[in-house]
This record gives structure tokens, C-alpha cells and sequence, in this order.
């Protein structure tokens, strides 16, 4: 018995190792791109300084605030001011329109 309820354990355990995770990033914007018609508008970009997990990061337009998030995506951009990002790269986060692993971002901070 002692066995058997080892196994779902176990299971778990190893599940948890694939989560997703959270990388926090500060650089420059290199690339940015609209998408009009996929995913309604999806804003992808890349930053100078390169993660070591994320080709580059993504921005869902059906998320509460985007429109926000975006305008100071393109603020920083213009600007060449830094951003702090806070991404998730789990696999579920990835965004679908490449065969590059673009990160969802979560958070993006600005500062002089």
C-alpha cells in the first residue's frame, strides 16, 4: 500500500519541475511588431541585452490593460529607455506565431 501512494506523488513532483517560471529582464528595445490579424493584434518584440531562455516576448491584446502595457512598450522604444520586464516562459506562455520561443510578458517597468 505504502507503494502505490508513492507513485501520485512522485508524479506531481516531477510535474512541478516544468512550470513555468518567472525571468526578470532589463534592457533596451531592439525590435517591435503589431500583428493586425494575428491573434487580434499581438505585439512582439525583442530587447538588446538576449535571455538565455526567450528569443524574444509577446504581448496578448485581449489581456485587461494591454493597451497600456503596449504604450509604454513603444514609449521605450522611441525613446531607447530601458525596461524592466518581468516574462513567463513556461510552454503554455509561448507564444504561437513563431518556431522561436517568444516569452509572454507580464510586466513592464520603466524608469529614468
Amino acid at each position: 500500500m505504502y507503494k502505490n501512494s508513492l507513485l501520485p506523488l512522485l508524479i506531481v513532483i516531477s510535474m512541478c519541475s516544468y512550470a513555468a517560471q518567472a525571468n526578470e529582464l532589463i534592457s533596451e528595445i531592439e525590435t517591435l511588431h503589431t500583428y493586425s490579424e494575428f491573434g487580434n493584434g499581438d505585439v512582439v518584440f525583442t530587447t538588446k541585452v538576449k535571455d538565455a531562455i526567450c528569443y524574444g516576448y509577446w504581448l496578448n491584446p485581449n489581456y485587461g490593460g494591454s493597451n497600456k502595457v503596449y504604450s509604454a512598450l513603444l514609449s521605450a522604444f522611441q525613446t531607447n529607455t530601458k525596461v524592466a520586464l518581468t516574462v513567463s516562459n513556461g510552454v503554455s506562455d509561448q507564444w504561437p506565431g513563431s518556431t522561436n520561443q517568444y516569452c509572454k510578458l507580464i510586466r513592464v517597468g520603466l524608469s529614468k
